[in-house]
């Protein structure tokens, strides 16, 4: 008569395989979280340039997501005033994450634009995705960025 069930050693090998999975998973995890937290410090510090250069210079500044690039912004000089970045006005500044998305909501289409005095034009919400994380920019009317998890101003 055969016993049925597993052996001690089997138990411990599929009990040091579960352990080696376990040690490495929330490395993986964690890593998403700090990728997420930079491309958001990025795309903060971006916002707060394009904001200074505007003050810096006296003029307005557009920032706008050139068309199906959803990982890129862009701050140009805005000369005519349109809250976009036309190819005759000069590019001061790009934005381009590896492994996030962005997307750019503002009153105004296509962009924002912040005025002389780092104002902006309307209100704003930049969302930035990765890996199952969002967090949100949210732009007040002063020029002030700031965030809020999840996604929503």
């Amino acid at each position: 008569m055969r016993m049925r069930g597993f052996t001690l050693l089997e138990l411990l090998v599929v009990l040091a395989l579960l352990g080696v999975v376990f040690l490495f998973l929330p490395g993986t995890l964690q890593a998403s979280v700090y990728r997420h937290r930079a491309a958001v410090s990025e795309t903060r510090a971006f916002l707060q340039g394009a904001r200074t250069e505007a003050i810096r210079r006296g003029t307005m500044v557009a920032v706008v997501q050139p068309h199906g690039q959803e990982n890129r912004l862009l701050a140009c000089l805005d000369t005519n005033h349109n809250s976009d970045c036309d190819p005759n006005e000069a590019p001061l500044r790009t934005l381009i994450l590896q492994s996030s998305t962005l997307e750019l909501r503002s009153g105004f289409h296509p962009g924002l634009r912040f005025n002389a005095l780092g104002q902006l034009n309307t209100g704003a919400r930049l969302v930035v995705r990765t890996a199952g994380h969002a967090t949100a920019l949210c732009l007040s009317l002063a020029g002030r960025v700031r965030e809020s998890p999840g996604g929503q101003c």
